[in-house]
């Protein structure tokens, strides 16, 4: 990819939208006010917690998360992993591509298949982990993100969350960021806004 169809204005004016919406937004599990400060919070805590442990070492953590993500993810599904089972699986995961900072495309899909034994995780789901594990490395996989792509038409892959896709997905937000100049975390959150 040698030109991005953004520009660093255009993704910092949607990153301030995205922070807005956000704040509007009740947090769903920690104690705090806003969706964006609950974002803000498990950001930075969670990547030193997950990495020193080498796995998700509780399940109030895989709450936070899956609530994050789609507040029924929960309630519905998520519940009902076990506390060993989740760091079984996610300990498996991460020593997959543990000091890679750039891990190979069939690796992360390993990654990504091997959280979907967890109860309730999709790939999309899988990809908030792995983001919440390494924020520098991976980012959030999300509909209205590769929509966003898909309408700039610089995304040729599926429009919705898929293991197939997602090493494309983390090359693509990575160029990004780079050429703009911000975080991977801070693009993908732009690319979200602009999608709605």
């Amino acid at each position: 990819m040698n030109r991005v169809p953004f520009t660093e204005n255009e993704l910092r004016e949607s990153l301030q939208k995205y922070k807005s919406h956000t704040k509007d937004l009740s947090a769903r599990t920690l104690d705090v006010d806003s969706f964006w400060e609950e974002e803000t919070q498990m950001l930075a805590e969670f990547p030193e917690i997950f990495q020193r442990e080498e796995c998700i070492p509780e399940l109030k953590h895989l709450k936070c998360l899956t609530k994050w993500k789609w507040a029924g993810l929960w309630a519905n599904y998520a519940h009902e992993n076990s506390r060993e089972k989740l760091q079984e699986v996610t300990s498996e995961a991460f020593q997959l591509t543990k000091d890679n900072p750039k891990p190979d495309d069939e690796a992360v899909r390993k990654q990504l298949d091997r959280l979907s034994d967890l109860t309730g995780i999709s790939a999309a789901t899988g990809t908030v982990l792995l983001t919440y594990w390494r924020p520098e490395v991976y980012t959030v996989m999300d509909e209205r993100a590769l929509s966003t792509l898909s309408s700039y038409d610089i995304w040729t892959g599926d429009t919705e969350a898929n293991i197939d896709d997602y090493p494309q997905y983390i090359k693509l937000c990575r160029s990004i960021s780079q050429e703009v100049g911000i975080n991977l975390r801070d693009t993908d959150r732009a690319l979200w806004s602009l999608g709605g």
